[in-house]
């Protein structure tokens, strides 16, 4: 609780944080062009951070959990370029999991908001499966019983 104040009081108005999520995101993406890879990173993890606060105080939803996972997947690009597939699939698990927990917790809220969170877990899911196929040997043993259990609930939750 103390958090979400301390964000409100830094921005007021949740145009303006969406405004400096979408300022840093560029800065990574400049970054990220310019092969200038330990910066991105460390602004598409500022990203994400200023997105997780969007997710709570932002109107449209959809933008904010758009900027949630785009913010995810950019630090999990710039892993790739490092050579870095392992953390790659890490940050893709972790997007995917808040994506997950997401459905569960706005099942109370709007039908719209609920096909957003699904939205955002069938994105993140695919490319969770897409690294997976270009990336094989990142998937170790744990990895491999993680994603059996996220198909397990992406199957409960979608073709239910």
């Amino acid at each position: 609780m103390m958090m979400a104040t301390a964000a409100r009081a830094l921005y007021p108005n949740p145009e303006e944080l969406y405004e400096e999520w979408q300022f840093v995101i560029r800065q990574g993406n400049e970054y990220f062009e310019a092969q200038e890879f330990r910066i991105a990173i460390a602004r598409y993890q500022q990203a994400i951070s200023l997105a997780t606060r969007l997710q709570d105080n932002y109107s449209d939803f959809r933008m904010a959990i758009m900027a949630v996972i785009v913010s995810y997947h950019n630090l999990a690009d710039c892993y790739l370029a490092l050579e870095q597939p392992n953390q790659c699939l890490s940050e893709l698990l972790s997007v995917h999991e808040k994506m997950m927990q997401l459905i569960h917790s706005v099942s109370h809220q709007s039908e719209q908001n609920q096909d957003i969170a699904f939205w955002g877990a069938r994105r993140t899911y695919t490319a969770l499966m897409l690294h997976k196929k270009e990336h094989p040997q990142s998937f170790q043993a744990g990895h491999l019983h993680q994603m059996a259990e996220l198909s397990n609930q992406y199957r409960k939750e979608f073709l239910c």
